[in-house]
């Protein structure tokens, strides 16, 4: 009997999907489908391609050269004294990935604190990585007030994936990061685009204080628009209360975000955020990409993070944290948390292999199950976002919509 089966009707039409093959199908013949239904199906769990991680965080720099309110790495430092990473740790660290043989890489993320703080080394050891890795993609998250045109044109030429940190106008962009923190990521912004880099990204954090000074979600994102350029969107992760979102999103809000973001796919606007709910349906409809546990990066033998001081972690959110430090992810209170075979909400959900939590940020406690007695709140926007795509399928508008999605909105390949 196959499972994780959801029946969508719209426009006197029944589409079906299926969470475990991710097939889309309209529903012509009711005796075929009820068949097709009793049929047993053997589900595969995807398999990990060997001497391969799916992602490598580096600490290049335990210091930031900012005091952002809302920093959940304690302004860099991670809760311990300021540091960089030095030549020899970053050595050890690639020969203890040369004994595991590992071979291949798909994101490797230089990340901090600031990383550009330790930008000698980060230009030095890139080609020394080349060397030893097939590197997919190189990655470096930045406040942008150390970025030059020596070291974009370093970016440009290995082909990064940029992540610039800017919060909104001036105004609350200055109040949470610092002084003329916000003349600097647009004067980032500006230098790189100029450079030629097409993979920058603006790195929105949305809190309390913006609702304070009278921005809502849609005037920050308005104003990002305006940039240019893509754009990630959070809230930020905090226990300060002053800092923590007041407002509560209705479903009509999501259901707007999600047909906003849905045309500006179908339009090719690239100054925008795609909405989670959306991309976990394209992800999965265009590209197949299945998510078993809550964070693939926390399975077992998918990513590592390395401290600065070259202690591996399977998340950089643990940084700092003996108890959860350790080779790849054989954490036992880990594993419980990312499991979703433990939680009846996501036994039987048709979106089980679709959705991701931060797990790191639950058990920091910063963020909650988004599920209680049963019942998940983000299965309502799954629906309407496959809802959604389905309209563009009526109206065979779906073949523009995933192409667009698989050629402008992928930072990564």
């Amino acid at each position: 009997m196959r499972a994780l089966i959801k029946e969508i009707c719209t426009n006197y039409t029944k589409y079906v999907f299926d969470g475990n093959s991710f097939e889309l199908f309209r529903v012509t013949d009711e005796e075929k489908y009820n068949n097709w239904l009793k049929e047993d199906v053997e589900i595969k769990s995807k398999d990990k391609l060997p001497n391969t991680l799916s992602k490598v965080v580096l600490n290049m720099s335990n210091a930031c050269n900012l005091r952002c309110k809302y920093c959940y790495a304690d302004h860099g430092g991670y809760g311990r004294s300021n540091a960089l990473m030095q030549k020899e740790t970053l050595m050890e660290v690639i020969a203890y990935l040369e004994r595991a043989n590992i071979k291949k890489i798909g994101i490797l993320s230089f990340f901090g604190g600031e990383p550009l703080l330790n930008f000698d080394l980060i230009r030095d050891i890139v080609p020394v990585i080349l060397s030893k890795f097939d590197i997919d993609n190189f990655e470096i998250v930045t406040n942008g007030t150390m970025l030059t045109e020596e070291i974009v044109k370093f970016l440009v030429q290995y082909n990064f994936v940029v992540g610039v940190s800017i919060d909104g106008p001036a105004d609350i962009t200055d109040l949470l990061r610092g002084k003329d923190t916000h003349k600097s990521a647009i004067n980032a912004i500006r230098l790189c685009k100029a450079s030629g880099l097409d993979k920058l990204t603006a790195s929105v954090t949305y809190t309390g204080m913006h609702e304070e000074f009278g921005y809502s979600i849609e005037d920050v994102k308005n104003y990002i628009s305006e940039l240019g350029i893509r754009y990630t969107f959070s809230r930020a992760k905090t226990l300060d209360e002053s800092l923590k979102v007041k407002r509560i999103w209705t479903f009509d809000d999501v259901e707007r975000d999600i047909r906003d973001s849905l045309r500006d796919i179908y339009e090719n606007k690239i100054n925008t955020c795609v909405n989670y709910y959306v991309n976990a349906i394209a992800m999965s409809l265009f590209l197949g990409a299945r998510s078993e546990s809550f964070c693939d990066e926390l399975s077992e033998g998918n990513s590592i993070s390395f401290d600065y001081d070259g202690t591996p972690y399977s998340c950089f959110f643990f940084w700092g944290n003996d108890k959860l430090s350790g080779k790849w992810s054989n954490n036992l209170e880990i594993s419980k948390y990312n499991d979703k075979n433990n939680y009846e909400a996501c036994k039987d959900c048709w979106a089980k292999n679709m959705c991701k939590l931060c797990i790191a940020s639950i058990i920091n406690r910063t963020e909650t199950y988004p599920f209680s007695d049963g019942i998940c709140a983000d299965k309502r926007g799954y629906e309407l976002a496959l809802t959604c795509v389905i309209e563009y399928i009526n109206a065979n508008n779906h073949i523009q919509l995933a192409g667009n999605f698989v050629k402008s909105f992928l930072m990564y390949r």
